[in-house]
């Protein structure tokens, strides 16, 4: 897969996931995040509030749906394991990591 095709890839995989994010928070947003070990990939899924992050948490299936999502977007089945979807609130944002996104990915 050359660099092209992975960006488009991941690309198609964010709008995926924003779709299934704004099914429970409209104004959700979401972006995507190399980081960790080995560079892992990740999806940051931001709402507004507090119970719209709880929300979304509280949805069974919406881990399945956010793999699904990559798998439709393109990428091969042996990454979306390894994976990472983290869903935070600009509340919790603001209150626990100063606004940041990168002291957020810091922490489990």
């Amino acid at each position: 897969m050359t660099r092209w095709s992975r960006w488009l890839t991941a690309r198609r995989a964010k709008r995926e996931i924003e779709l299934i994010a704004r099914h429970y928070c409209p104004a959700a947003k979401v972006f995507k995040w190399r980081g960790g070990p080995g560079g892992q990939l990740s999806f940051c899924i931001e709402t507004t509030t507090d119970k719209q992050r709880d929300r979304i948490l509280e949805e069974p299936s919406v881990y399945q749906q956010f793999s699904d999502a990559l798998l439709i977007s393109g990428f091969p089945s042996d990454v979306v394991p390894s994976t990472h979807f983290r869903i935070e609130s600009r509340e919790t944002l603001d209150r626990d990591y100063g606004g940041s996104w990168c002291e957020a990915m810091e922490m489990p």
